[in-house]
């Protein structure tokens, strides 16, 4: 069945912003950008619009001279999910961790097939760290990194869901163990091996080094039962 032409600009708009390119509260462009943009009727556009509305990803002001204006945090309802299960003991940090171990690990895999601006957007958080003066803003860049790394997997769910669990990761929880400096020092060493491998284009190094990375973070707070059950993946954290 041949699909509508509204569809088509939702799928675009709607990927847009859940690979956060379209951020909230961002305006997207008017109403008559968007045809011309998009090449499509007035009609196509107001029923797209019409549909990311009614999804809550967008809000359109009637009489307002601006674009719609983007609603959706992608992420919010991924942490708020997963902080219930973790508060009501359903789900545990060892859960957290391994899931973040299979999936960043992949997103860094495919990541070292990516794009030269793709790969060009890790480097760059990477060396924002460099800079860091306070704790928040180490925290924010480590959430850059690995946020850049999924976004460069190509599958828009590998960022959806890592943003959604360094939001869950509150700073405390990230860095409390380890002395600023000592933290910063530790986390670039172990960003350069990940980015050197994504860079030459080794997957499996790179997946590797990834679980390695969330072993290491999370080793002072693990207790021996989650320990050995997060051995099996990553055999070398003995």
């Amino acid at each position: 069945m041949k699909r509508r032409a509204y569809e088509d600009v939702v799928d675009q708009i709607e990927r847009a912003i859940l690979r956060r390119e379209l951020k909230k509260e961002e305006r997207l462009p008017s109403e008559r950008d968007l045809i011309v943009q998009f090449g499509v009727s007035r009609a196509t556009i107001r029923e797209a619009l019409r549909v990311l509305q009614s999804r809550g990803l967008i809000e359109v002001r009637h009489g307002d001279p601006g674009g719609p204006i983007v609603r959706a945090d992608p992420g919010a309802s991924v942490t708020s999910v997963v902080s219930s299960l973790f508060h009501a003991e359903r789900l545990s940090l060892a859960d957290v961790i391994q899931f973040r171990m299979v999936v960043e690990s992949a997103a860094a895999g495919f990541a070292a097939s990516a794009s030269k601006e793709a790969v060009s957007a890790i480097r760059e958080a990477y060396h924002r760290m460099e800079t860091t003066a306070t704790l928040e803003e180490q925290f924010q860049c480590d959430v850059l990194f690995h946020r850049r790394i999924a976004e460069a997997g190509g599958n828009p769910l590998f960022a959806l869901v890592v943003d959604a669990l360094h939001q869950f990761n509150s700073i405390a929880t990230w860095q409390s163990r380890r002395p600023l400096d000592k933290a910063r020092s530790d986390t670039l060493a172990v960003h350069r091996l990940i980015l050197d491998a994504i860079e030459a284009g080794d997957a499996e190094r790179a997946a590797e080094l990834s679980r390695y990375h969330l072993a290491k973070s999370y080793e002072p707070i693990v207790g021996p039962i989650d320990r050995k059950r997060l051995e099996r993946i990553v055999p070398t954290w003995k």
